[in-house]
C-alpha cells in the first residue's frame, strides 16, 4: 500500500489571495502533484542523459567547427596570394607584408581606410552568399599569411 507523505508549499501572497477563488474547484494537492511530478520527471531525464552521446555529440561538432575553420583559412591564404600579386601596390604590400597593423590606415597613404576594411570589402564581394558561415577572423588570419608570404618571396628580389 502506498502511503502518501504531507509536505508544506508556501505561496506568495497575491498567488495565495488568487487561488481562494478557484480553491474548491481545484484539486490542490493534485495541481501540486502534477507539478511535482513533472518537475522531476526532467532532472531525471537529465540524469539519465547518455553521456557518451554527448560525447560524440561534441566531438562531431568540433570536427565540423575545425573544418569550417581550415576552409576559412585556406580560403583567406588563397585569397591573400591573389590580392599580393594581382591587386595590392608596394606600399600595402610591404606594410602588411612586415606586419603592419591592419586595424590602422598605411602610414604615408592620405584619405585611405585601414587594411582590415580593405579585406572586408573584397571578402564580401567574393563571399557574400556564404555570410553566415563566414568566420571574418580566420579568413584574415589567413589572408595576412598569405600576403606575407608572397612579401617573403619577392622583397629581395625588388
Amino acid at each position: 500500500m502506498n502511503m502518501a507523505q504531507r509536505i508544506t508549499i508556501t505561496l506568495p501572497d497575491n498567488l495565495h489571495e488568487r487561488l481562494q477563488m478557484f480553491k474548491e474547484s481545484l484539486n490542490i494537492s493534485g495541481v501540486c502533484q502534477q507539478a511535482i511530478d513533472l518537475a522531476v520527471q526532467i532532472e531525471e531525464i537529465k540524469v539519465r542523459t547518455d553521456i557518451p552521446a554527448m560525447e560524440k555529440a561534441i566531438a562531431r561538432l568540433r570536427k565540423q567547427k575545425q573544418e569550417a575553420s581550415a576552409k576559412w583559412k585556406q580560403a583567406g591564404f588563397k585569397d591573400g596570394l591573389i590580392d599580393a600579386t594581382e591587386e595590392l601596390d608596394y606600399l600595402t604590400l610591404k606594410y602588411i607584408g612586415e606586419g603592419g597593423d591592419i586595424e590602422e590606415s598605411i602610414p604615408g597613404i592620405k584619405n585611405e581606410p585601414t587594411v582590415k576594411m580593405w579585406i572586408d570589402h573584397f571578402r564580401w564581394e567574393r563571399y557574400e552568399l556564404e555570410e553566415d558561415y563566414f568566420e571574418s577572423e580566420i579568413y584574415t588570419q589567413g589572408w595576412i599569411e598569405g600576403v606575407i608570404h608572397v612579401w617573403k618571396e619577392i622583397k629581395d628580389k625588388l
